[in-house]
């Protein structure tokens, strides 16, 4: 993928790049000839415009993922089912009675993606790490915010959250 990319790049770029690749030592900015690129620099910058933004960008995308994940994750469910046992320890039902009781559940709930079943002679508890929707919308709000930080933009001019 990354030779596809940079085969979209001009000539000098790659040249470039793979000497800043192979050596380390030259700068990782190449100087462009001005008849296929100019860059103002505003401000002392040094750099592009909004050149920061995409470090940012890219970490608002992985927390939205990370974020889908963990949605998704709170929506599956796990079914216990505790086989009991007698007083004294023995078993009320045998194991291939148990394992039988474990295939007709399963069998059952086969059609849900998001339901697991287990079959258990042992009290099991779940600890579920379960956010509230108020905790993850103020995370994504703030990463968001962030890639207009690096902008050095207000959110209010790009964003219709604004009046």
């Amino acid at each position: 993928m990354r030779e596809a990319a940079l085969s979209t790049y001009p000539e000098i770029v790659r040249k470039y790049w793979r000497r800043w690749k192979k050596s380390g030592e030259i700068s990782s900015w190449v100087r462009l000839p001005a008849e296929i690129g100019i860059c103002f620099t505003f401000f002392e910058i040094g750099g592009p415009l909004f050149l920061d933004v995409i470090p940012a960008t890219i970490q608002y995308e992985d927390a939205v993922d990370t974020e889908r994940d963990r949605e998704l994750e709170e929506i599956r469910k796990i079914i216990v089912q505790k086989i009991p046992h007698l007083t004294d320890g023995q078993l009320l039902f045998e194991p291939e009675e148990a394992l039988e009781m474990h295939r007709g559940a399963v069998n059952m709930m086969h059609g849900n993606k998001n339901l697991s079943i287990l079959t258990t002679y042992a009290d099991v508890d779940a600890i579920v790490s379960k956010t509230t929707a108020d905790n993850v919308s103020t995370s994504l709000e703030k990463m968001l915010q962030n890639v207009y930080s690096e902008a050095g933009a207000s959110t209010q001019i790009f964003s219709p959250t604004g009046s």
